[in-house]
C-alpha cells in the first residue's frame, strides 16, 4: 500500500487544532495550498489556515462536532473535513482534526479513512512526545519516515531494504544484531508486535540506547502487512541502570565470597569505616576505632594476628607510601598474599586486594579480604610434589640442586660440605624381596637422614639408591665428619624375610667448599670421585676428596627410637634422677625447634618448660612401671594446653620417666572478623572475575582481549611474548572483531631486530602510542611493513615485565575510543601477565608433580593415581611392559652420571617411538612401567619385539623387559605382578652372560648352586607310574633331591622355594632336564627299555624369553626323541595370562617335548588353562587323593575330574597313592594311572628297574 498522500486519493490529516482553535501542526503537502511556509501555520487561527487552502471564509462553532466543505484547485474537487474529537487525558492528542481527500469513491474514502485517520493521529502524538515513527511494509522490506527529525540508524524518506541496512548500519552494535534480525523474523512470522533494543556507537564516541516497537496494522481484508515502528531513546534511564546494576554486580561479587572489606582514605592515612567479620569489630579486636590510622592498624594487626615469617611483606605492601607509589606507577590495584588469623582464631592464607581510585587528585582505596586457604593449599601442594620426591618425600634432584647453587650462590665462601650416599647391596634386595619391599627400605633411610640432619642442611634423593646431604654453616670440617659417621653407622641394617638375610650397608663421599671449589657441579664431580674410592676400599666407610678412608665400626641396629618417631604424639624420654633429657621423638623436636644432637646432657625443665630448676610439679617419686599416671596442663614455654601421660619404662637397662604429651588446643588467641565494599568500573571487575573464574588460561585471555578490542572501539588486540634467549616474538593469543582476518599464525618468530622501535621503547618502560603507522615509515621501515601488512594504521600498546625486564605487551590496534586511558591497558597488562605467569607456574608444578625430571615420563605418583582410576579401563585388552635398564648402577659408577642419564633419555626415546599412545612411567632410577590398552595381542607383542631390539642396539647393556597382554582387563596389580615376574626372569639371562656385571652382582647363592651341581650334591630320583590293571610300569618322574656330605637328604620342599625366590631355579631345572636325557641316552646304550620321564618346571622357568633355545640345545646332545620327555608344569601356571600361555605351549611342543599339568585341584583350580593349552597328561593334586576316602563330597570331584580327562583324552594320574582303598576307588573311577608309596617311592637311579 503506497503511502497516505492527496495524490493517491487517501485520507490525509492536512492539519489539527488545541482546544482554542490554534494550529499546532500542518502536512507538508499543504504547502500546494499555501502562500506562505508550512512552518508558519503553527499559532495561528484555524479558521483562517482553512480559508487560505478553501479560498472560503468559514467558522468552526465550538458546540458543533464537525462539519465539511468541498472545493477545486485546478480542475480537482477536495473534499475538507473538520472534526472535534475527545481526547480525555491525554495531553499528547489534537482537540480539533482537518481531514483533506480527492473526491471520489465515497464508500472508499470511508473505509480508507477509518484505517487511516486513527494511524495518523496516532503518529501526531507521538511526535508531540519527541518519538519518531514510520510505516514499515513487511512484504516489501520498505519504511517510510516523515519528518526532519532522524537517527543514527535510520533517516528521513523512503528506505528500501529496512530490515539489512538497519542490521549493517555502523553505528549499530554487533551485540544488538541477534535482538534486530529476531525482530524482523517475528514480523514476518505474523505476531502483532516485535520489539528490540538497540545500542549505538556515534562519531564523536557517545553511546546511545534505543526502544524500537513495531505494531502490525490490519485494514480489515488482510491484503496489505503494515507495521507502525516507533522508536524511543531511552539511553539516560539505560545508563543509570546499568551504573546501578554495575555497583550492584561489583558489591554482590566481591560480597560473596569475602573475609571483610572496608574503605581506607590513602593520602590522609585514615580507615572511615568499620570492618567487621561475622558480627565482630576487628578494629575493636586491636584497640582501635574508626577514622584511627591506617598505618597504625597495620602494625597493630600484624603483631597480633599475622604469622611471623609475613610481617614483613604484609607491612611494606600494604602501607599508604607504597599504595601511592604504586598508582602513580600506573597500577589501580595492589595484591597481598599472607597467613593471618581469622574470626575463629585459626591461621589461614589471606589475599587482601586494594582498589586504587583518585577523585579530584585524592587517592582512596576499597580494600576486599578473601580466604583462600584452599586454593594456597593446592598450589603449595603442587610446589611440594614437584619439588619431593614421591617414594621418600626427600627434595628430588632438581630441587636439590636449585637449593644448593642458591646457597653457593649467596654464601660461596663460608664453609659448607657436600654429601653423596649410596647404598650398597640395594639391588640385591630389589632381587630377593621385591621392589615394594626396597621402597620400603629406601623410605626408611631417608626417614633416618631427616631426622639426623635437620636444620642447616638440604636432604635430597638423587635416584635410585644414591642420595646427597648439602650442609653449610658449619663450624668445621669434623663437624661433617662426625654426622657421615652417624650417617654411615644408622644406616647399616639386616634385611631378613623368612631364610633370606641381606646386609645393607651404605658408602659415602664428600667433597668440601670452599676447599673442593664453590660451585655444585665441582663439588659434586669430587664427591663422587670420593664415593667411588670408598666403594673401592670395601664400603661400609665415608671417603673425603684427597684424603684417606675412615671405616665405620658396625653398631647392633636399634630400631626403637625411629618407632617413636612416627607417633603423632609428643613423646620424650627423661633420667628419674637429674632430669636428663635421653630422646625426643620428631614430633617433640618439630614443636620445641630442637636437633637430634640438641638434648645431649640438657635438663628436661630446660628444654621443654623453659626453666631453670626443676618443675615444682614433678610427679617423678609418684611413677609406676604397670600404669601411665594422667593429668591435664598448660606449657608455659609453647602457651598450648595437653593431655599428658607418664609412666616408668627401661630404657638401656635403668628405669626412665617416659611422659606422651597429646596437644588440645591453642586457648591464648581470640576472634578476628573483617567485610568488603568496592567500586570499579565494568571491563575492569569483568576482567579480574575472568581471569579468576576462567576454566582455562585460553578462553580467559580471550574474553579479556575482547573487552579491551570493545573498551577502545579496536580491530584487534592481541599479546606478544618476547622470547630473550633466541632473540623472537611470538603472538600467543589475539582477538579480532568480526570480519578482521585473525594475524596470530603470521606473527610467529618474529626477529626481534625486524621490530627495533617497539622493543627499545618497552626496554625503556615507556607505553607505545601510535597515532598515526605512517610516522614510522621513513625512520623504521621494517616496523612500519610489520604493522600495516596486518592493516594496522594506529596503535597501543604497554609492556609487561618478568623479573624487572620486558618480556612481553599488550597491544590494541586501530583504536577510536578512550584513548586518553593507557593506564587502564596498563592495569590490565599487569594482571595478564601475573596471571600468565601463574598459571603457567601452576601447570609446570602441576607437570612436574606428576613427571620425573630427567626424562619427562610419568612417575611413579603418577603411576598410583593411574592405579586407582583405572577400574573405568576394566574390559579392555591391556599389554603390561616391566623394563629395567641393564647396568644402569655400574654405569653410573664407571662413567658417572652423565653417562646414566644418557642411557635413560635413550631409553625413553625408543619406548616414545615404540608405544607413542601407551602410558609410559619411570617407577625409579633404573624402573620403568609401560602400559598399551586397546591393542591386539599380535601387533602388541610386535612392539615388543622391536622395541627390545632396538634397546639392546642403543644402550651398552640392554633392557631387561617383562611383557604380558590380558583380552580382558580385570586386576592391573596382577598384570603387573606377571610382567615384573617375566622381566626379572630376563634379568637372570642378562646376569648369566654378563661377566663384569655377574661378578658385582651375583649373590652368594648362585655360587654355591653352581657349586653343588657340580659336586653332585643334587641327585636325581626315580618315582614310578603304573597300570593300576596290569600293575606294571609304564612311565616314571624324575625328582630332585639334595645332600650335602655329614647332611640328611633333603626334599624339594627345603630348596625348591628358596631358589625360586632367588630366580635361580633355571639352573636346577635345566640341570634336570639334562639329567634325564642323559639317563635316557645311557639306557638307550645299554639296551634297556626306553620308557617315558616326566621332569618338574617352574613356572618361572617355563616364562624365560630363550626357554625354546634351551630346550633345543639340551635335546640336541643326545640321540634320544624328546617325546619321551614329559615337561611337568604346576597348576599355578593358570594365574598367567592366557596369551602367555599358549606362547609357552607353543614352545614345549615346537620343541617335541610332553606336557603334563602337576597338582591340578590344589590352590588354584583354574579350569580354564584345560581349553587354552594341550595337556598329555593331569596329575591329580595329593590333597584330593588323601581325603579320598570315606569323603563323599571329595569322590564326586575326583570322579567329575577323571570323566573329564577321559572326554579330552587326557591320560589322568592319582599322584599320592598310599593305600589300597584308595587304589580300588580310582580304578573304579576309571583312572588310567597310578604313583604313590602304595607301589613304590622315589628310589636312586641305580635302584630302579622296570
Amino acid at each position: 500500500m503506497p503511502q497516505n498522500s492527496l495524490q493517491t486519493g487517501s485520507p490525509l490529516i492536512a492539519i489539527a487544532a488545541d482546544s482554542e482553535q490554534k494550529v499546532i501542526y500542518v502536512h507538508e503537502e499543504m504547502q500546494t495550498f499555501l502562500r506562505y511556509p508550512v512552518s508558519d501555520c503553527s499559532g495561528r487561527e484555524l479558521s483562517e489556515v482553512i480559508w487560505d487552502i478553501a479560498e472560503q471564509r468559514m467558522e468552526f462553532k465550538p458546540d458543533e462536532r464537525s462539519w465539511e466543505v468541498f472545493f477545486t484547485r485546478e480542475g480537482e474537487e477536495y473534499h475538507l473535513a473538520v472534526q472535534r474529537l475527545d481526547s480525555g487525558r491525554d495531553q499528547a492528542m489534537p482537540e480539533i482534526t482537518v481531514i483533506l481527500q480527492k473526491s471520489g469513491d465515497r464508500e472508499k474514502r470511508r473505509l480508507e479513512q477509518e484505517l487511516s485517520l486513527n494511524l495518523q493521529r496516532y503518529k501526531i502524538a507521538l511526535s508531540r512526545c519527541n518519538n519518531i515513527i514510520w510505516e514499515y511494509h513487511v512484504d516489501e522490506d520498505c519504511a517510510y519516515l516523515q519528518g526532519i527529525r532522524s537517527l543514527p540508524f535510520v533517516q528521513s524518506g523512503k528506505i528500501e531494504d529496512f530490515s539489512r541496512k538497519m542490521m549493517r548500519d555502523r553505528h549499530v552494535d554487533k551485540e544488538s544484531l541477534p535482538a534486530v534480525r529476531q525482530m524482523f523474523l517475528d514480523l514476518r512470522a505474523g505476531k502483532l508486535m516485535a520489539c528490540a533494543l538497540l545500542h549505538t556507537s556515534q562519531p564523536d564516541g557517545g553511546q546511545s540506547w534505543y526502544r524500537v516497537t513495531h505494531t502490525m496494522l490490519h485494514d480489515g481484508n488482510g491484503s496489505d502487512n503494515i507495521a507502525i515502528g516507533v522508536v524511543e531513546d531511552i539511553s539516560k534511564e539505560q545508563k543509570e541502570q546499568e551504573k546501578y546494576q554495575q555497583e550492584e554486580k561489583y558489591r554482590q561479587a566481591l560480597m560473596g565470597d569475602a573475609l571483610a572489606s572496608y574503605e581506607i582514605d590513602i593520602d590522609n592515612d585514615m580507615i572511615i569505616e568499620k570492618i567487621i567479620e561475622k558480627k565482630k569489630d576487628m578494629l575493636a579486636s586491636v584497640g582501635l576505632s574508626v577514622n584511627c590510622k591506617y598505618s597504625q592498624f597495620l602494625k597493630c594487626w600484624a603483631e597480633k594476628n599475622v604469622h611471623p615469617e609475613d610481617r614483613f611483606l604484609f607491612l611494606q605492601e600494604m602501607n599508604p607510601k607504597f599504595l601511592r607509589s604504586q598508582y602513580e606507577r600506573g597500577r589501580q590495584e595492589a595484591v597481598c598474599e599472607y597467613r593471618s588469623l581469622n574470626a575463629d582464631a585459626e591461621m589461614i592464607w589471606c589475599n587482601t586486594t586494594i582498589y586504587l581510585i583518585e577523585s579530584g587528585g585524592h587517592l582512596t582505596g576499597f580494600v576486599y579480604v578473601k580466604n583462600i586457604e584452599e586454593k594456597k593449599r593446592r598450589e603449595l601442594e603442587l610446589l611440594r610434589q614437584s619439588r619431593i620426591d614421591p617414594l621418600t618425600n626427600l627434595l628430588n634432584r632438581a630441587a636439590s640442586l636449585q637449593e644448593i647453587n642458591y646457597i653457593l650462590n649467596e654464601n660461596g665462601q663460608k664453609e659448607s660440605a657436600l654429601l653423596i650416599i649410596d647404598v650398597d647391596n640395594f639391588k640385591n634386595v630389589n632381587d630377593t624381596f621385591g621392589h615394594m619391599y626396597g621402597d620400603k627400605v629406601l623410605a626408611g633411610i631417608a626417614y633416618k637422614l631427616k631426622n639426623i640432619f635437620d636444620m642447616d642442611a638440604i636432604v635430597g634423593r638423587l635416584g635410585g639408591d644414591e642420595f646427597l646431604v648439602f650442609l653449610f654453616n658449619i663450624q668445621d670440617e669434623d663437624v661433617v665428619y662426625r654426622k657421615a659417621q652417624m650417617v654411615a653407622r644408622e644406616l647399616q641394617t639386616i634385611q631378613e624375610e623368612g631364610e633370606n638375610r641381606i646386609a645393607v650397608n651404605n658408602s659415602i663421599g664428600i667433597a668440601v667448599s670452599p676447599r673442593h671449589g664453590t660451585r655444585f657441579q665441582e663439588l659434586y664431580v669430587k664427591a663422587d670421585t670420593a664415593l667411588r674410592y670408598a666403594k673401592q676400599s670395601g664400603k661400609s666407610c665415608y671417603s673425603v676428596f684427597g684424603d684417606k678412608i675412615s671405616k665405620v665400626v658396625p653398631m647392633e641396629y636399634v630400631n626403637r627410637e625411629w618407632l617413636l618417631d612416627e607417633l603423632e604424639e609428643i613423646v620424650y624420654i627423661s633420667d628419674i634422677q637429674d632430669y636428663t633429657l635421653l630422646y625426643v621423638n620428631r614430633v617433640g623436636r618439630d614443636l620445641f625447634g630442637m636437633k637430634l644432637e640438641d638434648f645431649e646432657k640438657k635438663k628436661c625443665y630446660q628444654m621443654l618448660q623453659g626453666r631453670n630448676t626443676p618443675c615444682p610439679y614433678c610427679n617423678n617419686a609418684k611413677l609406676v612401671k604397670d600404669k601411665f599416671s594422667m593429668w591435664e596442663y598448660e606449657n608455659p614455654y609453647l602457651k598450648k594446653y595437653f593431655i599428658v601421660k607418664d609412666k616408668l619404662v627401661e630404657w638401656n637397662g635403668r628405669p626412665v620417666r617416659m611422659e606422651i604429651a597429646v596437644d588440645v588446643g591453642n586457648h591464648m588467641i581470640g576472634d578476628r572478623a573483617t567485610t568488603a565494599k568496592y567500586h570499579m568500573e565494568t571491563v575492569m571487575l569483568e576482567s579480574l572475575r575472568t581471569l579468576n573464574s576462567a576454566d582455562d588460561l585460553e578462553t580467559g585471555i580471550t574474553r579479556i582481549l575482547e573487552l579491551i578490542t570493545r573498551f577502545y572501539d579496536g580491530e584487534r588486540s592481541y599479546i606478544i611474548e618476547i622470547d630473550r634467549e633466541h632473540g623472537y616474538a611470538h603472538n600467543i593469543y589475539e582477538w579480532c572483531r568480526e570480519g578482521v582476518p585473525p594475524q596470530k599464525a603470521s606473527l610467529q618468530n618474529i626477529a626481534l631486530d625486524a621490530i627495533p622501535y617497539i622493543v627499545e621503547t618497552f626496554n625503556k618502560k615507556q607505553h607505545l602510542i601510535l597515532s598515526q603507522v605512517e610516522e614510522l615509515k621513513c625512520t623504521y621501515p621494517s616496523e612500519y611493513q610489520f604493522l600495516t601488512r596486518r592493516n594496522a594504521h594506529s596503535l597501543f600498546a604497554v609492556p609487561f615485565e618478568d623479573e624487572s625486564a620486558f618480556c612481553g605487551y599488550i597491544g590494541v590496534d586501530n583504536p577510536n575510543i578512550n584513548q586518553d586511558t593507557i593506564r587502564f591497558l596498563d592495569s590490565i597488562a599487569y594482571n595478564i601477565a601475573n596471571e600468565i605467569k601463574k598459571r603457567r607456574l601452576y601447570e609446570r608444578l602441576e607437570f612436574e608433580a606428576g613427571h620425573d625430571t630427567l626424562s619427562g615420563l610419568l612417575n611413579r605418583s603418577s603411576f598410583v593415581r593411574y592405579q586407582n582410576g583405572v577400574q573405568r579401563k576394566f574390559g579392555e585388552s591391556c599389554g603390561m611392559i616391566t623394563a629395567d635398564i641393564n647396568g644402569l648402577k655400574q654405569l653410573n659408577q664407571d662413567y658417572g652420571h652423565s653417562r646414566g642419564d644418557e642411557t635413560i633419555i635413550t631409553v625413553t626415546e625408543v619406548m616414545r617411538s615404540c608405544f607413542p599412545d601407551g602410558e609410559i612411567f619411570r617407577l625409579s632410577g633404573d624402573e620403568f612401567v609401560i602400559i598399551a590398552m586397546n591393542q591386539e595381542y599380535e601387533g602388541f607383542m610386535k612392539h615388543v619385539r622391536e622395541m627390545g631390539l632396538e634397546l639392546d642396539s642403543q644402550t651398552p647393556n640392554g633392557v631387561s623387559l617383562g611383557a604380558t597382554w590380558v583380552e580382558h582387563l580385570t586386576d592391573l596389580d596382577m598384570l603387573l605382578h606377571h610382567a615384573e615376574e617375566l622381566m626379572l626372569v630376563n634379568k637372570q639371562i642378562y646376569y648369566k652372560n654378563s661377566d663384569d656385571v655377574r661378578k658385582h652382582y651375583s649373590p652368594e647363592r648362585m655360587k654355591l648352586l653352581v657349586h653343588d651341581v657340580e659336586q653332585g650334591y643334587y641327585r636325581l630320583y626315580l618315582q614310578p607310574k603304573f597300570d593300576p590293571e596290569t600293575g606294571t610300569v609304564h612311565s616314571v618322574e624324575a625328582l630332585s633331591r639334595y645332600q650335602a656330605p655329614g647332611h640328611e637328604l633333603q626334599s624339594p620342599v627345603k630348596f625348591v622355594s628358596l631358589l625360586e625366590k632367588m630366580k635361580l631355579i633355571r639352573y636346577l631345572d635345566f640341570y634336570m632336564l639334562e639329567e634325564v636325557f642323559r639317563l635316557l641316552s645311557r639306557w638307550k646304550t645299554e639296551g634297556r627299555p626306553l620308557i617315558p620321564v616326566s621332569v618338574n618346571f617352574s613356572r618361572i622357568t617355563l616364562l624365560e624369553s630363550d626357554l625354546f633355545q634351551m630346550l633345543t640345545e639340551i635335546k640336541n646332545k643326545y640321540d634320544v626323541p624328546s617325546s619321551l620327555v614329559m615337561i611337568e608344569i604346576t597348576e599355578s601356571i593358570g594365574d598367567i595370562e592366557h596369551k602367555v600361555i599358549e606362547a609357552v605351549g607353543s614352545k614345549l611342543r615346537k620343541a617335541g617335548f610332553r606336557i603334563s599339568l602337576d597338582d591340578f585341584g590344589a590352590d588354584y583350580a583354574n579350569m580354564s588353562i584345560l581349553s587354552i593349552m594341550h595337556f598329555d597328561e593331569v596329575k591329580l593334586d595329593k590333597s584330593l587323593i588323601e581325603n579320598l576316602v570315606g569323603n563323599e563330597k571329595n569322590q564326586i570331584v575326583v570322579k567329575c575330574i577323571i570323566e573329564m580327562c577321559r572326554s579330552l583324552h587326557v591320560d589322568c594320574v592319582a599322584e599320592g597313592v598310599e593305600t589300597k582303598e584308595q587304589l580300588e576307588l580310582l580304578k573304579a573311577y576309571g583312572c588310567t594311572t597310578i604313583q604313590g608309596y602304595y607301589y613304590s617311592k622315589p628310589v636312586e637311579v641305580e635302584q630302579f628297574s622296570v
